[in-house]
């Protein structure tokens, strides 16, 4: 093992690092063999630039799929926009604001469905479970009940 590559093995350097500082050591290296690959595969070139056109219409595509999603479930993106200003951006059951994604679009299940409100993915899917049956609910809660009681009454002396 040459001593560059010792440099990288050794340490309490994560991964990423060491992989960042590897790079850094052979960076001119990389780049000329890059440099020579791409002068004598001029298809890969293309193939690139393709990408990159491309590259700058997924958010479109992103777009068309989240209208998709929502038409399917009888929502208009606008429809979802303005609920979730209603709304103030938090789930409809627990209030509060989901971070790092959107909220679900609930509705009714059936034909064609019918939008309700927008929940957090924990809510959207207990609906979904209970299959919107307020019976089911309403015995989820009573069962929840009991054994609140029963817990209070064991803790009082």
């Amino acid at each position: 093992m040459n001593c560059s590559l010792l440099a990288f093995h050794g340490g309490n350097m994560t991964k990423k690092e060491r992989d960042k500082a590897w790079y850094e050591a052979n960076k001119v290296s990389i780049l000329e063999k890059q440099k020579v690959y791409r002068e004598k595969n001029p298809w890969y070139v293309e193939k690139q630039k393709v990408y990159a056109r491309n590259r700058c219409r997924t958010e479109d595509v992103k777009k068309a799929n989240r209208r998709r999603q929502l038409a399917r479930v009888g929502w208009t993106q606008e429809a979802y926009d303005k609920a979730m200003q209603e709304q103030g951006g938090k789930c409809a059951i627990c209030q509060k604001t989901v971070e790092g994604r959107q909220l679900d679009a609930d509705h009714q299940h059936s034909t064609p469905p019918k939008p309700r409100g927008l929940l957090c993915n924990k809510h959207n899917q207990m609906l979904g479970i209970a299959e919107d049956s307020i019976g089911i609910l309403e015995a989820t809660i009573a069962y929840i009940k009991k054994y609140q009681q029963e817990t209070l009454c064991r803790k009082k002396p």
